[in-house]
């Protein structure tokens, strides 16, 4: 991940613990290491979004966020899509303008694919 998608998604998470609307957020960790001489991967497992969420409505939330080139894998694709055709709200972001749009749009739909 580069720096400039770390600060953005700082600033993404900085909004949204303020954010009325959501009741809790948590930004996903992954990885890997070398444990006792194996390979232990660390996180959600592929794909996974880099924000993960709640609503105060009980709608789960997934933001995967990229800089202004950056592109998203097909693993993140299918993820995002899961968790809007289960009713979440789900989106690519690249700014903290793009996340309160995809609040204002709303569940259902992947918004920014």
């Amino acid at each position: 991940m580069s720096g400039l998608e770390t600060r953005i998604q700082a600033d993404i998470v900085n909004f949204l613990i303020r954010d009325d609307r959501i009741g809790w957020v948590h930004r996903c960790n992954t990885g890997k290491a070398l444990v006792n001489g194996r390979m232990v991967e660390f996180g959600l497992g592929r794909g996974t979004a880099d924000i993960i969420g709640m609503t105060c409505n009980g709608k789960f939330l997934a933001i995967e966020v990229k800089t202004p080139k950056g592109r998203i894998s097909d693993h993140q694709r299918m993820w995002l899509k899961r968790v809007a055709m289960h009713g979440g709200l789900a989106a690519v972001v690249r700014s903290v303008d793009d996340v309160k749009t995809a609040l204002n749009a709303g569940c259902g739909a992947v918004y920014g694919l």
